[in-house]
């Protein structure tokens, strides 16, 4: 019995975690769903890179850093970049991330 009730109380946790940080987010625009998972697309400038805890960052136009899979490396830092994807929580990164599927280079 414990073993499922902290299964479940896992489960909670996640969900509220993730809704807090969509409401969070406020540089993205929720578009459609993609298999239960939010398709985004988040606008503005490369301000970090990989560091092999963390994902590239880009912070939006009213300051909020949102974590991104994968921009390339040869994208110089400042540049402002549109990336469209899902949110997810990758293996090779820091809590939860958009998962780039096409990035946008201004």
């Amino acid at each position: 019995m414990i073993r499922k009730s902290s299964s479940i109380l896992c489960l909670v946790l996640a969900v509220l975690s993730a809704s807090l940080f969509v409401r969070h987010a406020s540089g993205e625009n929720i578009t459609a769903q993609n298999n239960g998972r939010e398709q985004v697309t988040v606008s503005g400038s490369l301000v970090t890179r990989a560091n092999g805890v963390d994902c590239p960052q880009i912070k939006t136009n009213d300051g909020t850093l949102i974590a991104i899979s994968y921009i390339s490396p040869e994208i110089p830092m400042g540049t402002h970049v549109v990336v469209s994807g899902v949110y997810a929580i990758v293996t090779d990164c820091l809590g939860r991330v958009v998962v780039a599927q096409e990035t946008t280079v201004f």
